[in-house]
């Protein structure tokens, strides 16, 4: 993928910008997009859609936009679906877009799909006939789950305006629109969602599992075939409101007459517990032909007498968990008092609410986690009351599993994030994994995440830890959101290498290429890569640090065989500098730096690092300063010696003549003896 991406940025970075005039953008040596020809009928919030053209195939090129975050790692799993009900992924890559020079995520499909079958997803009835809507809507769908099952893949963007009629008007081939464009479910307007889901932040939502598609099928079904709505076109919150009244089937369908088949699919798709939601044995049952008494609706029995809370009435436990969120300081008065544990147990004859009631009490009064802030205590209180929910704190909601995505979409809008380190921080998160009894959700490794996550907080102020740590460990598709990567899509740790050769080609250059969410998203990625170099990394030491990074980033490109950095080495070879001064002779420390001048244009890192830490060049500094220094020890006690004799004038005089008469004597001694000896041996011994 990585090398796929770079070689289609270097297929478009030359092409003139296009927005009119039919010229095209390359995306590859085979396929063009023409932008001139949007397709609105494949563009959603985080993608546009245009015409591409290829030698073999009519394609469709949906274009992700800036920031947005694809499911790119279900590509393979897309390719491998067996049906003919969704498009097929020609190519996938990133590409350097030309109007703006951003780098944009860009699936190419075959352009099969034909017109859509609502040009809306909600506010209509559109009255088929019910052999209608099992033909065109309920089969097709369902034999697109049963294949996407089999790969372990969920669709999550089944609704109305996503269904096409495979370019046949009136025809059978019902086609699904793709799906790898954007977060699970974040396309999905509120209405087809389960309750529980739909109050969530679409971001924020989590993964789609295959019961949510069940869901929104039965509800796209009902759409179609159902001759009037009920509730008369109600706004998402109206319709919320309605499905935790009455439920989901009655709220869509109303009590209208509808056929035996058809009965059975909605009551097994619209229930609203997942628990007896249809499952894929239900599915492939109900398309085999083996038919069964529809599962029976419950309903939703109100409380036998009024709760009031903030001026308001409520018999609905679900419809005042909603309230308490909206009201946090009438919320916090409750915590010590009995009046809510009173009305579950006399009202609803509900002790497992009693038990959460009393537990959030326990948990808001306990100093240690500092559950003191009226949100807060509205958070916990409405969990006890309806466990099924998403948490809503302040002005986010969402549920577990789907709170790193929502926390990646506020980093790139330049949202305040105090709200998700107070969420981290507190015991919110494992209070909802105590208290709900959903079968999809997988509370251990959930709860080991936000374990994983509080820990991290704790040591916040160090880069590679506090909140930008926690969006990579709970969201493992967030592309790297560091701001020296604003306009590019940076989604593995071979892109960082690249990001960062790119980025050195702005002015004003990075000082500091390794910011808290390169950091932090290498180490979630690769940590391998830079766990061992961390602590120089983060060093106030220029030079420690330097060489922290340089030893991360040479690794990073020696590993994936990169070829050439040239802008990262250049610009590294400059921050390296104060490396030069830890060697202790200079006229090796010139020797190195010319050494590092004389391949810094060459865009390997990893020459520089074996440069300036050379073993032998490194023992040679060594071998030299200690030679040096004891040198210098020498000197020093010479010196010591004299200022010790020179703190008495007189007698350093006195002893230095002596010691000069000494060996002028000592000398004059030699040559008188000399002259004797040689006299001596002239005369013959006599």
């Amino acid at each position: 993928m990585a090398e796929e991406q770079r070689n289609s940025q270097q297929d478009v970075t030359n092409t003139p910008p296009n927005n009119k005039g039919g010229q095209k953008v390359t995306f590859n040596d085979q396929i063009s997009i023409l932008v001139d020809q949007p397709r609105p009928e494949f563009s959603h919030k985080y993608a546009n859609a245009y015409t591409a053209q290829s030698p073999d195939h009519s394609c469709v090129a949906v274009v992700c936009e800036l920031g947005t975050q694809p499911r790119v790692r279900w590509i393979t799993q897309y390719t491998k679906i067996l049906s003919d009900t969704v498009p097929k992924l020609i190519a996938a890559a990133v590409i350097v877009w030309p109007n703006d020079k951003t780098q944009r995520m860009v699936f190419v499909y075959e352009d099969v799909c034909g017109q859509p079958l609502s040009d809306v997803d909600t506010g209509f009835s559109m009255g088929w006939k019910a052999e209608h809507v099992q033909d065109r809507i309920v089969i097709p769908v369902l034999s697109l789950l049963r294949a996407t099952n089999q790969v372990d893949l969920v669709h999550g963007s089944i609704r109305p305006s996503n269904l096409f009629n495979g370019g046949k008007a009136g025809g059978t081939s019902t086609m699904l629109g793709e799906c790898l464009s954007y977060a699970g479910s974040s396309t999905q307007p509120a209405l087809f969602e389960p309750i529980e889901r739909a109050m969530a932040h679409p971001m924020g939502r989590g993964p789609t599992t295959f019961s949510d598609d069940v869901y929104a099928l039965g509800v796209t079904a009902a759409l179609f075939y159902r001759s009037k709505d009920v509730l008369r076109n109600p706004s998402e919150e109206d319709m919320i409101r309605a499905k935790q009244e009455v439920g989901s089937y009655a709220a869509l369908l109303g009590d209208m007459r509808i056929a035996p088949n058809l009965q059975e699919f909605f009551r097994g798709a619209l229930i609203d517990d997942p628990k007896d939601r249809w499952t894929m044995s239900d599915v492939e049952a109900w398309l085999d032909g083996r038919r069964s008494t529809p599962k029976q609706i419950a309903r939703h029995k109100p409380a036998s007498r009024p709760f009031e809370f903030a001026g308001k009435k409520f018999t609905r436990p679900k419809v005042l968990a909603t309230a308490i969120t909206r009201y946090p300081n009438e919320a916090a008065a409750l915590i010590n008092s009995d009046e809510l544990a009173q009305w579950a147990n006399r009202a609803l004859k509900d002790m497992e609410m009693i038990d959460r009631i009393e537990g959030a009490g326990r948990l808001a009064r306990d100093p240690m986690n500092k559950i003191n802030a009226p949100d807060k205590i509205a958070t916990l209180l409405s969990l006890a009351v309806d466990p099924d929910a998403c948490i809503r704190f302040h002005d986010i909601s969402f549920m577990p599993d789907g709170l790193g995505v929502l926390m990646a979409d506020a980093y790139r809008r330049e949202a305040n994030m105090q709200p998700f380190v107070d969420i981290l921080l507190s015991p919110i998160v494992t209070y909802w994994l105590s208290s709900t009894e959903k079968p999809y959700i997988d509370n251990l490794t959930i709860s080991q995440k936000f374990d994983q996550c509080r820990n991290m907080m704790k040591n916040s102020q160090t880069p590679g830890f506090g909140v930008e740590r926690a969006v990579y460990i709970l969201n493992q598709e967030a592309p790297c959101l560091s701001s020296m990567f604003k306009h590019g899509f940076v989604r593995t740790p071979e892109d960082v290498v690249f990001g960062l050769n790119e980025a050195c080609k702005q002015s004003p250059k990075p000082s500091r290429l390794l910011d808290r969410h390169i950091i932090a998203f290498l180490a979630e990625r690769d940590r391998k890569a830079i766990e061992m170099h961390m602590f120089d990394i983060n060093s106030g030491r220029p030079a420690q640090m330097y060489l922290g990074t340089l030893r991360c980033l040479s690794a990073l490109q020696k590993r994936s065989n990169i070829s050439k950095l040239p802008e990262l080495t250049l610009w590294m070879a400059e921050l390296i500098k104060p490396i030069y001064a830890t060697f202790h002779d200079r006229d090796l420390r010139n020797e190195v730096k010319k050494k590092v001048d004389k391949i810094k244009n060459d865009g390997h890192l990893w020459r520089i690092l074996e440069i300036v830490t050379d073993p032998n060049t490194l023992a040679r500094d060594q071998a030299l300063f200690a030679h040096a220094f004891n040198e210098y020890k020498g000197l020093r006690v010479e010196r010591d010696n004299l200022t010790t004799r020179l703190q008495n004038p007189q007698l350093f005089g006195k002893r230095t003549g002596m010691e000069v008469a000494t060996m002028v004597s000592s000398i004059l001694a030699f040559i008188v003896a000399a002259g004797l000896i040689m006299v001596f041996l002239q005369n013959g011994g006599m």
